[in-house]
């Protein structure tokens, strides 16, 4: 199901906004946790198979001092900005990491989720994600007739206006067991260390990042199904009206995109053009200094 400007799309008043149902708005960050995830470590390992060693070389990695001074860096100038600068306040953003990180960085950790109001830290010795999401979400489910997650990474940033629309959606979905949710337009900086900075704009169907689900099952998380499984499963509503999510590419996991094979959902722009993106939807990302990553 694709949204562009058609009834269905429009706010409802003010006044009636979160009145047909309680609905909770939760995203989910794993903040260098400890714990399986969808790096490629883990790709060839039988979930629940992981040994004592396998964990100790994955904290080696998660936990060196030039990736925590990156991640640090890009949480506090990209992600967390974003998490204040939402025009709707009823959601929280749960920020969960591992009690291995080092003490150190710890506290700035805790010191930068201080800073706004709806994030809540969770510093766990569990390297199982179940046994923390569990309680959160059965406490959510307890007080809200429905529950959507995201997630967003500590590198990436949601719209401005994201949570306000989340709400709506939910409001106008509220008689459905289940559905995915997902804007398809957005920014994203390429930061790679052998190239100049890049910019560009994606429009793309089922854009994965900081999509939204509606489980059936109160007892489900966000990190239970991958990306693209959402659209697979269960009925999805495409947002192309709305920009959703900004995602910088640099080292990582994830897939090298170059300049001389630029996909189809991808358009290239100069910085001046994404600064002025980026001050309509991602208020303080035009003045982040993108190089600065680069050479960390």
């Amino acid at each position: 199901m694709q949204v562009g400007d058609c009834d269905f799309c429009r706010a409802p008043p003010p006044a009636e906004r979160h009145m047909l149902m309680r609905t909770a708005v939760v995203g989910f960050c794993r903040f260098s946790y400890l714990g399986r995830g969808d790096w490629s470590t883990y790709r060839d390992i039988t979930p629940g198979a992981e040994s004592s060693d396998l964990f100790d070389r994955v904290a080696a990695e998660l936990y060196a001092p030039d990736r925590m001074e990156r991640r640090l860096a890009t949480f506090a100038q990209i992600t967390l900005p974003s998490i204040r600068a939402q025009t709707e306040k009823n959601f929280v953003y749960v920020v969960i990491t591992s009690q291995r990180m080092p003490a150190l960085y710890q506290a700035r950790l805790r010191a930068l989720c201080a800073t706004c109001e709806n994030v809540e830290l969770v510093i766990s010795p569990s390297t199982e994600l179940g046994t923390i999401l569990t309680p959160i979400l059965a406490d959510l489910n307890a007080r809200h007739d429905q529950v959507l997650q995201f997630r967003l990474d500590d590198d990436d940033a949601i719209a401005c206006h994201y949570v306000e629309k989340v709400h709506e959606y939910a409001a106008r979905m509220a008689g459905m067991s289940a559905f995915a949710l997902t804007f398809t337009k957005g920014l994203h900086a390429f930061c790679y260390p052998d190239e100049k900075i890049w910019y560009a704009w994606y429009e793309k169907p089922f854009q994965s990042a900081a999509a939204i689900i509606k489980f059936p099952r109160p007892d489900r998380a966000i990190f239970d199904i991958g990306h693209f499984a959402m659209q697979q499963r269960y009925i999805h509503i495409q947002d192309t009206n709305n920009v959703g999510a900004f995602m910088m590419k640099w080292p990582s996991d994830s897939r090298v995109i170059t300049q001389d094979a630029l996909p189809d959902h991808l358009e290239q722009i100069g910085r001046p053009k994404f600064n002025r993106a980026a001050r309509a939807f991602f208020p303080g990302l035009d003045a982040v200094d993108f190089n600065a990553f680069r050479t960390m």
